[in-house]
């Protein structure tokens, strides 16, 4: 037994390892050798369930690993037995069967637009399904078309050529299989919870109710001045409440002129001119402004470029171009589209060059246009129009983060107001971060939890709920520490913020359950790691016990956040499904999701003796959550960048 036991966890560790190659060199997912290896973690897991007679000391775990045993199974069943592939229909063409044992039929394709503006909302394909009676069938994304076992799925269109593609599986034992596998994964959670509801229920509370709510100046001196080159602070005011269709939303024209100031300048004024301002004087006086060092050149070989002898800090527009007019960077174009690693040179020249696209854009009357007062909501423009002056999320993380940092002074000294303190500090952040989470909502008409800043907003919301929920006073300053960090992450990666309208295929329910349960569940793996820091930090000055109540809270957490992370991943296989027609691609972010779930595990089953190897696997799991979130968009890509 023992032999087939350290088998087993060479195999498991093994698969951890190719899944992470893979991932960077030679995708071999679907090699026989993998096929195998994944076939001895489910029988060498079969074995130990039945020798270790879950079924009679925990139904819950029990059903738990048979479901995983059966996700394993209906993928094996997809591979084997699955049909997928493309077809393209043609508008007044005549039916065509293909493989199918039916008929299909174009008759009209149209591209739905979000309201008054000419961002599409949706991809919407008509067919006439040929059968033993005839029926016209809605076709879109989100929405496939089910006929005899065979599913279709909108994939990509032509207009010039009036067609429609269409993506098809026929897979009905498969995904049957696989889902039955996610059924019994999301009831044993719910079993596995409840089991220990009585010292986790603050955690599993808010969990379990996240679960199922969601888806229901430093710059150059110059002597211009205010009179000559802008409006005045109240006329752009009121300019900036005109409703405007800026990047296929309707907003007021002050949430464009933010994202056009922040473009060219990195900050939301400059100098004297706020963001209306600003854009108003590059709309109006764009002559005048075009002699203006707006643009900061760090970069040696780029200054030379743009000045030649002289190296000035910052450049104008008209620096840009030679005394010929010609624009100076037009000889890097093809540098600033090659894929792959960039010099700082391409990186910088490439960035200035898209603020010069900007400008451009702003004098060809394509940045924005007029919106049609038929579509327009004058409380939603004003909600918006006040949410963009106030900007609470550029403010906000220096809040949290400076009570973060004096709740953690407070407490390495041990200063009794600390217990007050704490709470009250915890309770304004929530406060605040909650409002300022809902007020985005409402001004960008979606659930946020489509890209990189909103999730970050999501996480932040999420660690403040928690580490109230988990009612462990000694922690309350870590977490307040941490979400003043995630806050700060996402005011960084909302350096060129564009509250824009969902693409079609991020419009769905099961967007919001996957990612709220995943970000719910690194909230959890966060505060786990925060300890597992101290641990370390504590470690040279031989003080490495943690206190009990923080390791008592670890063990609490490591459970649920494991559990969400599984139902994460799934509910992301179910809406990867109904999107683009499969449960399971292989894109590197789904294959890192899963080594950090399959990581997770780990300790849920092993029994760490050394503290130390406690919380070294914690950071472990942390490094690959953080390779999962941030590593695999910035290295390898994949269909997860929106």
């Amino acid at each position: 037994m023992k032999t087939i036991k350290n088998l087993f966890i060479f195999c498991y560790a093994l698969m951890i390892v190719l899944l992470s190659l893979a991932t960077f060199w030679k995708q071999f997912y679907h090699a026989w050798w993998m096929i195998l290896l994944w076939g001895l973690l489910a029988a060498g897991s079969t074995i130990f369930v039945l020798r270790q007679k879950l079924y009679r000391k925990n139904i819950a775990a029990f059903s738990l690993h048979c479901a995983l045993i059966i996700i394993l199974a209906g993928a094996l069943t997809t591979y084997i037995s699955a049909k997928n592939g493309s077809i393209t229909l043609y508008k007044n063409a005549p039916p065509a069967t293909y493989d199918f044992p039916f008929a299909l039929q174009l008759q009209n394709f149209e591209v739905q637009t979000y309201k008054g503006t000419n961002s599409p909302s949706d991809y919407v394909s008509t067919v006439l399904v040929i059968d033993k009676d005839t029926s016209a069938e809605i076709i879109s994304m989100n929405n496939i078309l089910s006929k005899r076992g065979y599913r279709f799925y909108q994939a990509s269109f032509s207009t010039n050529e009036n067609s429609s593609t269409l993506l098809y599986s026929c897979d009905p034992y498969g995904v049957a299989i696989t889902y039955a596998g996610y059924f019994l994964f999301f009831i044993s959670t719910v079993l596995l919870l409840l089991k220990n509801f009585s010292t986790q229920k603050k955690v599993i509370t808010v969990c379990l109710l996240s679960f199922f709510t969601q888806p229901f100046s430093a710059y150059a001196q110059s002597d211009i001045t205010s009179d000559s080159l802008t409006l005045n602070t109240g006329a752009a005011a009121e300019w900036a409440k005109t409703p405007v269709v800026y990047n296929g939303r309707i907003t007021p024209l002050q949430t464009t002129a933010v994202d056009f100031t922040k473009k060219l300048t990195g900050k939301k004024s400059y100098k004297y001119a706020n963001a209306a301002q600003f854009l108003a004087g590059w709309q109006y006086f764009p002559q005048k402004w075009a002699e203006v060092p707006v643009f900061r050149i760090k970069n040696q070989q780029l200054k030379q470029i743009i000045f030649g002898e002289q190296l000035h800090e910052y450049a104008t527009l008209l620096d840009l171009f030679d005394e010929h007019g010609d624009y100076k960077l037009i000889p890097f174009y093809n540098e600033f589209y090659t894929q792959g690693q960039q010099s700082a040179f391409v990186k910088e020249a490439s960035a200035l060059n898209e603020k010069v696209q900007v400008l451009m854009m702003l004098q060809n009357g394509e940045l924005y246009s007029l919106a049609d007062p038929q579509h327009v909501s004058r409380r939603h423009l004003m909600f918006e129009y006040y949410y963009e002056r106030i900007a609470l999320f550029d403010w906000l993380f220096i809040v949290v983060l400076t009570m973060g940092i004096i709740s953690l002074i407070l407490n390495f000294v041990h200063f009794k107001i600390i217990l007050r303190l704490d709470k009250i500090f915890l309770y304004i952040s929530l406060v605040i971060t909650a409002l300022g989470y809902i007020a985005y909502w409402i001004t960008g008409n979606h659930i946020p939890l489509s890209n990189g800043h909103e999730t970050m907003l999501f996480l932040a919301l999420v660690l403040l709920i928690i580490t109230l929920a988990v009612r462990v006073r000694k922690f309350y300053s870590f977490g307040l520490f941490l979400s003043g960090l995630v806050l700060l992450t996402a005011n960084i990666a909302n350096k060129n913020p564009q509250i824009t309208s969902l693409v079609p295929v991020l419009n769905s329910p099961w967007l919001a359950l996957h990612v709220s349960l995943m970000m719910i569940s690194y909230a959890l793996f966060a505060i786990i790691f925060a300890v597992s820091l101290i641990h370390f930090i504590l470690l040279p000055f031989k003080r490495a016990n943690v206190p009990d109540d923080l390791n008592t809270l670890c063990n609490k957490l490591h459970l649920p956040a494991t559990l969400l992370m599984g139902c994460g991943i799934f509910t992301g296989a179910i809406w990867a499904n109904v999107s683009w027609g499969r449960y399971w691609g292989w894109d590197p972010k789904e294959v890192w999701a899963l080594i950090t779930f399959m990581l997770a595990i780990i300790p849920l089953h092993l029994r760490f003796k050394n503290p130390s190897a406690v919380h070294g696997f914690t950071l472990l799991i942390g490094a690959a959550i953080l390779m999962t979130y941030f590593g695999v968009s910035a290295f390898l890509g994949g269909l997860h960048s929106y």
